[in-house]
């Protein structure tokens, strides 16, 4: 854990974290000796391990909804596993490589057992120094990735060039797979993506979230004439992903909207699979998240696109 930007240290007015440079007092000091009445100091390696997991629930709440950022439980993710493994075969972890460019603190990977073949991609650089400080990491590839503006050209093109973040041997198996060269490894790209949308704006009484959509990959989907679709988050990640994979293997963790809902009609002309496989959960499972309504793990295949755009 050496390489986390935060310490903890005593001063005259009590404990005191140092973050980036910056010092901040305890919100509650009760909260802090109700911690350390818990665990030992420091944690035991499953506790610290367990607390990395849920770093999630550190972040300022407004960020937490600004963002669209919930993280995955990791019985979610067990059953999401063996989803795949069903659909997928047994040895699905050594045949596929994985990119996950919503990775946040590596939740979705926590269960795979060949990180060799796995590519961990998040917006926050924070996240990127926990993922890498991880042990359980050890073997993929970490990097900082804004997926939905970095290396999008004005025409809505992908040129890796503009920004040389992503590390040469994926760029060569993304080539590779799109161009079907024999042995090639078939990539699956494994999310679960943020659920931001924009609001409405002032004039209807609904400031939430607004500006969240601008990204480059919403300039795109603006000029595909995709509606209200372009406003959600999870949306441009799907769109950004066909035009960059579009013949990877898709397990999305997501609401079913883009399936069902009447404003994604537009969008489901556009964006095409075959569906494999998944299941549905109750949004409960997802701390954070208000409502109850149905959340997929869904499996589809880009390469095939034979969809009913009714299904």
């Amino acid at each position: 854990m050496n390489n986390l930007p935060a310490r903890l240290f005593m001063t005259a007015a009590g404990p005191t974290f140092l973050l980036n440079g910056e010092t901040y007092e305890l919100a509650s000091r009760r909260g802090y000796d109700n911690f350390w009445a818990i665990y030992h100091r420091p944690p035991e390696q499953q506790h610290r391990h367990y607390l990395l997991e849920r770093r999630d629930s550190l972040l300022p709440v407004d960020e937490q909804k600004f963002k669209g950022a919930y993280y995955t439980p990791l019985h979610i993710v067990d059953k999401a596993y063996d989803q795949l493994r069903a659909t997928l075969g047994e040895n699905w972890q050594d045949r596929y490589i994985v990119w996950d460019m919503c990775a946040g603190v590596g939740n979705l990977e926590a269960k795979h057992s060949n990180l060799r073949n796995v590519f961990m991609s998040t917006l926050d650089q924070a996240d990127v120094t926990i993922m890498r400080s991880n042990p359980g990491f050890a073997g993929a590839e970490i990097f900082q990735y804004d997926y939905l503006n970095d290396d999008v050209t004005d025409f809505g093109a992908i040129d890796y060039g503009l920004s040389n973040k992503v590390p040469r041997v994926l760029r060569l198996a993304i080539v590779d797979a799109r161009n079907g060269v024999a042995g090639a490894k078939p990539i699956l790209v494994l999310i679960n993506p943020p659920y931001a949308e924009s609001g409405s704006g002032i004039t209807k009484g609904d400031t939430n979230k607004i500006g969240v959509e601008k990204t480059r990959i919403n300039n795109t989907m603006r000029g595909m004439n995709l509606g209200y679709a372009s406003k959600e988050l999870f949306a441009q990640f799907l769109i950004r992903i066909q035009l960059e994979l579009p013949k990877s293997l898709l397990g999305l963790f997501s609401t079913l909207k883009y399936v069902n809902a009447p404003n994604f009609e537009r969008f489901r002309y556009i964006w095409r699979a075959t569906y494999l496989d998944g299941f549905v959960f109750h949004s409960r499972a997802f701390d954070g998240l208000r409502g109850d309504f149905p959340i997929g793990f869904l499996i589809w295949d880009q390469a095939t696109n034979t969809n009913d755009r009714e299904a």
